[in-house]
């Protein structure tokens, strides 16, 4: 036997992983080199010692229990060692950025000699898998939170930037709930239906032409423009159309940002215009005329001229059929 076991401790020294032979009381029978470098316990120092008495952090009763079921059923059991629930706590030698200091194990135990009530415990390391598995979990976990924050991101543009998607021949494929709520539209009404619909201009016209030009070029539009909502509304829009680009700098899909400037431009309408015959006022007259005069084409033959028109007796209009009649004579003179 003393041969045999001696043949069996040569063929474990051999192992790139650990070894040791126990009975079911956790005497220790052998302990291959594989351990002794690993633990720094020398073989002679532990052989016929009671496990526990190096290990005492052991689970002994279940460790004990694992055995007993071993040679019980004569078939390899799993002792399902854990961060929290070692088999023995061995350093790791590793240079390693890694928070473990300890080896996870991964611990089979075996029937070896069962009229001896002695089985072989395999100890592998799997810390590098271990610390793989934290790395995927934790990036997993990360990956999860960004998803979540994209999302509720998604939700704020989608609620509040009115924003049109389309493919590569400007067919809406898609529009935020944004877009939706203010032009009166619903997503299936406009879905594969042409971008030009939502124009005012038509899609021959100039504008529209070098503005898809422009896009053909893979370069970003931006300017102002007139659409109509789903009622016929005409309304301003501030609006921002990108090219997006695939891999090999192909044009994929167009995206379309607007925002809302009828007001704006209702304010600025209203600074330069009268307000009852809706003619340019002054302050209009003032800046197209300093325009025209910085033109750097004009000469003795090629000039201009200013007509200025006024209505005869037109004070004796208001003093004799009243105010309003004085206005309709404006405004029939504006469209005159």
């Amino acid at each position: 036997m003393t041969g045999t076991l001696d043949h069996c401790n040569i063929v474990f020294d051999s192992l790139e992983n650990g070894t040791l032979v126990v009975d079911e009381e956790c005497t220790v029978w052998s302990w291959n080199k594989w351990l002794e470098i690993n633990t720094g316990i020398a073989s002679e120092t532990i052989i016929g010692n009671n496990l526990t008495a190096f290990y005492p952090e052991l689970d002994y009763k279940g460790f004990q229990r694992k055995i007993r079921t071993t040679l019980r059923l004569a078939t390899p059991t799993f002792y399902d060692a854990s961060l929290s629930n070692r088999f023995i706590t061995i350093p790791r030698n590793k240079v390693t950025t890694s928070l473990l200091t300890s080896m996870q194990l991964q611990v089979t135990i075996s029937p070896y000699i069962p009229s001896l009530k002695r089985v072989m415990i395999s100890i592998h390391d799997i810390s590098d898998l271990h610390e793989l598995k934290m790395t995927l979990q934790h990036r997993m976990a990360e990956i999860a939170k960004l998803n979540s924050v994209l999302k509720q991101d998604k939700q704020i543009i989608d609620a509040n930037l009115m924003i049109v998607k389309t493919d590569d021949g400007y067919l809406v494929t898609d529009i935020t709930e944004a877009f939706s709520r203010f032009f009166g539209f619903k997503k299936e009404e406009l879905i594969g239906s042409p971008l030009s619909n939502l124009f005012v201009a038509n899609k021959h016209d100039t504008e529209f032409l070098q503005i898809k030009e422009l896009l053909h070029k893979k370069e970003k539009w931006s300017g102002e423009m007139v659409v109509h909502t789903k009622s016929g509304k005409q309304v301003w829009m501030d609006t921002v159309i990108s090219p997006y680009l695939d891999e090999n700098n192909e044009i994929l899909s167009y995206t379309a940002i607007y925002h809302d400037i009828t007001d704006k431009k209702r304010i600025q309408l209203l600074s330069v215009t009268d307000p009852l015959t809706k003619l340019y006022n002054r302050q209009k007259f003032n800046e197209v005329f300093e325009e025209i005069l910085m033109r750097k084409h004009w000469s003795e033959t090629n000039t201009f001229g200013v007509l200025i028109a006024d209505v005869d007796h037109f004070k004796s209009v208001n003093d004799t059929y009243g105010h309003q009649v004085g206005d309709a004579v404006l405004i029939a003179m504006a469209d005159t």
